[in-house]
């Protein structure tokens, strides 16, 4: 009989033990994938204000020569008319940054600009924004 009771218990004891550690392995997992979200957002928010600020600069501007001077701390580079130019994890201008923005600058004979702005992290695609303007000159 007191063998019973030595074998129940252990039995108990394990099975606990059991359940302590899925619970464990659960919590770990949920932890993770919340980090994972919390990093993938935070990007995506970074990404959503430099487009934004990038747009501004594409208003402001009534040549890829004006944007480029605006962007001139950062380096940019201009290959036909695509400007790009890159950024730290602060948001700030920084040749050798993280963030890149590709500002892709296409003139109609209507005087508009239709421009499609895209940030990238480490070079993956992180957000596209497509906008447009007339310039200063166009006749309303």
């Amino acid at each position: 009989m007191n063998r019973e009771r030595n074998t129940g218990f252990y039995l108990e004891a394990i099975v606990i033990l059991l359940v302590f550690i899925l619970v464990i392995h659960t919590l770990v997992r949920v932890y993770a994938g919340s980090r994972s979200a919390s990093r993938d957002a935070q990007r995506l928010t970074d990404a959503v204000i430099l487009a934004s600020n990038g747009a501004e600069l594409v208003l402001a501007s009534d040549t890829p020569d004006e944007l480029m001077e605006f962007l001139k701390e950062g380096n940019p580079k201009q290959e036909n008319s695509v400007i790009t130019v890159h950024f730290d994890d602060t948001l700030e201008l920084a040749p050798d940054g993280e963030h890149e923005l590709v500002i892709d600058w296409q003139e109609t004979e209507a005087d508009f600009v239709h421009a499609v702005i895209t940030v990238y992290h480490r070079g993956t695609e992180v957000y596209t924004l497509t906008t447009g303007s007339y310039l200063e000159g166009a006749k309303s």
